[in-house]
């Protein structure tokens, strides 16, 4: 009901203050905003990955999923060097078409990691020995790296970002779940609500390990082929700063007062234009929010995402006691983990709409 309100007062903005139907249809079906679309895109998932989760039976298909998502990498990576240029890392006549595929690549990626921690966590409940724990890793590492090398070559330091943290939190968690201490202190009792001192440990612990092995991997790989990795464009193509970052920051501390303060109860979407910043949006999730749809259109979003993170909280709390599965509660973690640095990372770099 939450969402449909959103939703609604997003329509009727467009339709009055825009009055342009292909916006309208762009915000609803769209493959880069489409906000329904995705909705149910993610609620489609959702149903299917807790069904994964809870049959006893081990499936094929994960891992099968796994495996096509890495040939399709290897394919766009060949597809990219074979365009690229000679002075830069990037493909060459890029026109700045870089949003969609940095979009599709980072929601890809979420997903991917989802499927490869559910694999984790069907080894686990089917009482598998953890051998391949590390092999699941070091491959989880390879197709982070190839991800990381495709949206330089097209030049995403959006999605960039994305599957840098997506990936270092996935890997905590992979730990997490094959943590024998945790399972022990689960079947005794013992644990906390907020998973304890031992699940704690294990975040700072695992997190560094996380953080290690993807500048170990990286590292030995530049040092390998002898990459110059100032000539990517994250690091603004030698000039030893990201140009984006820098011109987004700037944007932000010029303009946030002048739109947040145009319309602060009802927003305006065509507020860069009304405020005499004209093609200057904001580039931060909630700013955005509120200077466009105003307080009307922010406290919807805010109370959905308080909805979100009180179900996984209490998803949590079940599944923490001796009666419950460890399993899940430490994959609702996992998605606690994942919303908040989406927020945080929406919230300081890129562009909501």
């Amino acid at each position: 009901m939450v969402f449909l309100i959103f939703l609604a007062w997003f329509a009727i903005k467009v339709v009055i203050e825009l009055g342009d139907l292909e916006q309208l249809k762009a915000i609803a079906i769209a493959t880069t905003g489409g906000i329904p679309l995705f909705y149910l895109v993610g609620a489609v998932f959702s149903i299917s990955y807790f069904y994964l989760l809870r049959e006893k039976i081990s499936s094929a298909v994960p891992g099968l999923v796994v495996i096509f998502f890495g040939l399709l990498l290897v394919y766009l990576l060949v597809g990219l060097f074979g365009r690229s240029r000679q002075d830069l890392f990037l493909v060459s006549e890029l026109y700045g078409d870089y949003q969609r595929p940095g979009n599709f690549l980072s929601i890809s990626f979420i997903l991917v990691s989802a499927i490869l921690l559910a694999i984790g966590a069907k080894i686990r409940t089917c009482n598998k020995k953890t051998l391949f724990l590390y092999f699941r890793i070091a491959i989880y590492l390879l197709l982070t790296v190839m991800a990381l090398v495709s949206a330089q070559l097209f030049g995403s330091n959006s999605a960039t970002g994305v599957v840098s943290g997506v990936s270092i939190l996935t890997i905590i968690s992979l730990l997490l779940i094959s943590n024998q201490r945790l399972y022990q202190l689960h079947a005794d009792g013992l644990l906390k609500i907020t998973l304890g001192k031992q699940a704690a440990l294990g975040l700072v612990r695992y997190g560094m390990f996380g953080v290690a092995s993807l500048i170990i991997l990286l590292s030995s790989l530049i040092q390998v082929t002898n990459f110059d990795i100032t000539n990517i464009r994250l690091l603004g193509f030698g000039s030893g700063y990201n140009v984006s970052m820098e011109s987004r920051v700037d944007i932000f501390n010029r303009i946030i007062y002048d739109q947040i303060s145009y319309a602060p109860i009802f927003g305006n979407l065509r507020v860069d234009y009304l405020s005499g910043h004209d093609g200057e949006p904001l580039h931060n999730f909630f700013p955005n929010i509120q200077s466009n749809l105003g307080l009307i259109g922010t406290i919807p979003i805010l109370y959905l995402f308080v909805l979100i993170f009180r179900q996984l909280y209490r998803s949590i709390k079940k599944e923490s006691r001796s009666d419950g599965s460890l399993v899940h509660a430490l994959i609702s973690l996992y998605f606690i983990f994942i919303l908040s640095f989406l927020l945080l990372f929406a919230n300081s770099t890129v562009r909501a709409t």
